[in-house]
């Protein structure tokens, strides 16, 4: 991989869109998209094996978590919350009752209340 990034603006891109991605598969270079008069960087055109390398350390991450989440339950570290109960211990943090939970389990039964603790 080239250690000197490209630059492209969104029209740039647009143009060479088909170039950029070349470069990345088969070169490994990054290129990034930028907008906007101050030329801030709004996206990039990077080789999927990056995406697929940073989405495999964010499961390995979240399952480390769920990990020690259940260890917590098990030995009584910590307690589940009846989602009945959850819904009033978020109004109570002022979150919308339509706002997605952090920390609610994913078939929306319970929470932890060391999520609820860190907002």
């Amino acid at each position: 991989m080239r250690s000197d990034a490209v630059e492209l603006s969104v029209s740039e891109a647009r143009d060479r869109f088909s170039d950029a991605v070349n470069r990345a598969t088969f070169g490994g270079e990054i290129t990034y998209i930028t907008r906007g008069r101050g030329h801030r960087r709004a996206a990039a055109i990077v080789p999927a094996e990056f995406v697929e390398q940073y989405e495999a350390m964010l499961d390995a991450q979240d399952g480390r978590i769920a990990s020690e989440r259940l260890g917590d339950l098990e030995a009584g570290r910590t307690q589940a919350v009846p989602d009945d109960d959850l819904a009033a211990i978020e109004a109570s943090f002022g979150v919308p009752p339509d706002a997605a939970s952090f920390g609610r389990a994913p078939d929306g039964r319970a929470a932890h209340l060391d999520s609820i603790r860190r907002r």
